[in-house]
């Protein structure tokens, strides 16, 4: 056992207190006998006994009241977590959480939260009497499987750290299935995990289900979950949000979207190196706050323009390692296509000139089309489809709504008929109008991410100037990514399978607002258009841990090598077609925690031991004792209380004594 606040146990001493405020009372009374009043002293003898014996208790509980306290104070910690066994178990199920948030360390700590977690698993199986059957379920493919020696733990290609999520529920259900299938008697369920909500899933249907079928087993199943908590070292991480190649009139370049975000709320610069072809650079970003959002370009030469590549962006080394990369791909700059459906003709060439104002030099071009015959193979290679006023009959509407959900983009304009609906998911309201100097102003919109995000310089879109005159707003579940004055929506996006319609509430005409000036169009065309293009692409982009995304697949960029699995750490792949780019999930930039009342519900009826680990600057994870001890001070206080008024009342209804 040790303690926490050491010094405070010289206080030990102070446990005397009573029984030298005891033995002083003792010296105030000098006995004499007088021979008239023996005959009491023999009627009362027999209870003078049981007083005697009341009085060491009530002295003894002072003495431990002050122990207890002294110890409270202390703050003592445990051995290891799970020396609460109090029979041997015949199988120990350990559940390993191996996800990307596991590599973070505590204040003052050398060891990450994986790492002191298999080291309490080790520490605790130790104090296990007898052989029990082990059985590691981690999380990278949730499979059981049995070892012979739990030191095999240590091993970091095999347990080591990954970049990948756990699914807890995953996990325990394979724990069920092996003991159904093995029949291994009686058992304990050793989880440890940071209890990130994204791993545990707690409102998921899966919780109520495991622990019904885990109730019903022949044997018997204890649970035991370390929670690795304690708070977190300074840590910041970086991620790639977009990234788009284009060509210039002087090679190409890759425009990359960073989301920095960071434990701490304090203003301060973080070093970002940008690694391509193993050529790095470094830029200073300040991050004010806890999140920053920007843009980067990357400039390529243009004997480039034509070839693959990949790259990495990083940050330094901090309180997790394991968020502090990021690794994209780029391929040669894909031609922008826009499809144009408009009924209005001038409308129409206004639109294709915006949609490709140089065709040329960034690969643009734009084309009409009619509404009423599309089909699929129409739409195979257009990054963003506008409509604008035309009607669409059901086989279009169908060929159209097949190009969103494969990740195409749409942008539909108002056609000016109420009630009309489009791909059952958006619904056209009234038009509405005002005279010229009550003109609908735009009152927000989203700068970080969108067709509205900043320049690479950090520029807005001069949104504010936008001037509206008429608008038909629309119903149904999107997002509004800009809005009027009072609310209503001029920009929402509609998520339909794997792409998007947009939905503008105005036209580009001068009897509806101002958008002819180009200076929000063009760049908003530009982007949605740079979006659609992205399932154009070959490169494919997925979350670590997908096993089938690199089949028959080499890593060609520098890697962490933790793993056995290679889908488990992030890189850059390539097969005979394409290149693929694992990288963490985007659930381990989320910390939201599980926290213990609510994973007892999880859990129900099913024995469930909860421990939470605390590290210290000496870095050992210890047990909690206090809290314990405090309850045991409060009992021995409410006995000495008892006993006191107890001896009170004997006294009271003694025999009267003898006045002289």
């Amino acid at each position: 056992m040790t303690f926490l606040e050491p010094l405070l146990l010289w206080g030990l001493p102070l446990i005397s207190i009573p029984v030298i405020i005891h033995l002083m009372n003792r010296m105030r009374h000098k006995p004499k006998k007088w021979a008239a009043m023996e005959f009491l002293f023999m009627a009362k003898r027999s209870s003078t006994k049981i007083s005697n014996l009341r009085n060491i208790l009530i002295l003894l509980c002072r003495c431990l009241v002050i122990l207890f306290f002294i110890l409270a104070l202390a703050r003592p910690l445990a051995g290891s977590f799970l020396g609460w066994s109090v029979t041997a178990p015949d199988t120990i199920y350990v559940l390993l959480d191996r996800s990307a948030s596991m590599g973070s360390v505590t204040v003052g700590a050398e060891k990450n939260r994986l790492e002191k977690g298999i080291e309490n698993i080790i520490e605790a199986a130790k104090s296990i009497p007898g052989t029990p059957q082990y059985v590691v379920i981690d999380s990278i493919d949730g499979k059981a499987r049995s070892i012979n020696d739990i030191n095999l733990l240590k091993d970091e290609l095999l347990f080591g750290l990954t970049h990948t999520q756990a699914d807890i529920t995953a996990m325990l259900n394979s724990a069920l299935m092996y003991a159904i299938d093995n029949k291994t008697g009686n058992s304990e369920v050793w989880i440890v995990s940071d209890m990130q909500k994204t791993n545990w899933q707690p409102s998921s249907e899966n919780w109520k289900k495991l622990m019904t079928q885990f109730n019903g087993l022949d044997q018997k199943m204890a649970f035991k979950v370390l929670s690795m908590g304690g708070e977190s070292a300074e840590n910041a991480s970086i991620k790639i949000v977009e990234n788009f190649r284009r060509n210039t009139p002087d090679g190409s370049e890759i425009q990359l979207t960073l989301e920095i975000r960071k434990s701490d709320a304090e203003a301060r610069e973080i070093p970002v190196t940008f690694s391509v072809n193993e050529v790095e650079s470094t830029k200073n970003f300040l991050v004010d706050g806890q999140s920053l959002t920007v843009q980067h370009t990357l400039l390529l030469e243009k004997s480039l323009n034509e070839e693959s590549g990949f790259g990495l962006v990083s940050i330094p080394a901090d309180g997790n390692l394991q968020d502090n990369e990021f690794h994209f791909a780029f391929e040669p700059a894909p031609e922008l296509k826009a499809s144009l459906a408009v009924k209005d003709s001038n409308r129409n060439e206004f639109l294709q000139i915006a949609s490709a104002p140089a065709p040329e030099v960034f690969k643009q071009s734009s084309k009409s089309i009619k509404a009423d015959s599309l089909n699929k193979k129409q739409l195979q290679d257009t990054s963003l489809l506008v409509i604008d006023g035309v009607e669409i009959n059901e086989k279009s509407e169908t060929a159209i709504k097949e190009f969103i959900e494969e990740g195409g983009n749409v942008l539909l304009f108002p056609s000016g008929r109420n009630g009309e609906t489009y791909f059952n998911t958006v619904t056209l309201g009234e038009t509405e109008s005002v005279d010229q100097k009550s003109q609908y102003r735009l009152a927000r919109w989203d700068e970080d991410l969108g067709p509205f995000v900043k320049s690479p310089s950090g520029e807005s879109l001069p949104l504010k100037n936008i001037a509206v005159k008429q608008r038909q707003t629309a119903s149904g579940k999107g997002q509004i990514l800009a809005n009027y004055e009072d609310g209503t929506g001029f920009l929402t996006r509609y998520n339909i399978g794997n792409g998007q319609l947009y939905y503008c509430s105005t036209l580009v005409d001068n009897n509806w607002s101002n958008l002819v000036r180009g200076s929000v169009l063009v760049p908003m065309l530009h982007r949605l258009q740079k979006e659609g293009a992205k399932r154009l692409s070959s490169i494919k982009e997925t979350s670590c841990g997908d096993n089938t995304a690199i089949e028959n697949a080499k890593r060609i960029s520098n890697g962490p090598q933790t793993s056995a699995k290679q889908s488990a750490a992030a890189g850059v792949f390539q097969n005979e077609e394409s290149l693929i780019v694992l990288n963490r999930p985007d659930n381990e930039d989320n910390f939201a925690y599980v926290e213990g009342e609510e994973l007892q519900k999880l859990f129900g009826a099913v024995s469930l031991n909860l421990q939470e680990a605390v590290q210290r600057e000496d870095d050992s994870f210890k047990t909690k004792l206090w809290t314990p001890l405090m309850i045991i001070l409060f009992l021995f206080f409410l006995i000495e209380g008892w006993l006191t008024k107890r001896q009170k009342a004997v006294k009271d209804n003694a025999l009267p004594e003898t006045v002289l």
